[in-house]
């Protein structure tokens, strides 16, 4: 029997949910850690043009 595109979608709500969302919170957890990267990466950029006197007027 061939399987429906979205058969995933069909039987209890509540157990598609459960699916749905343990699929999706590693992915959520590799994005967070990845936004939080590129904001430390960021201020670093700041903080070592600040140091070096490129930023003098933007206080």
């Amino acid at each position: 029997m061939a399987v429906l595109p979205f058969a995933w979608m069909y039987g209890d709500p509540a157990e598609v949910r459960e699916r749905m969302e343990e699929e999706i919170e590693p992915k959520l957890k590799i994005g967070m850690g990845r936004e939080l990267r590129n904001k430390r990466r960021r201020i670093r950029a700041l903080v070592k043009a600040v140091k070096s006197g490129r930023l003098k007027g933007q206080r």
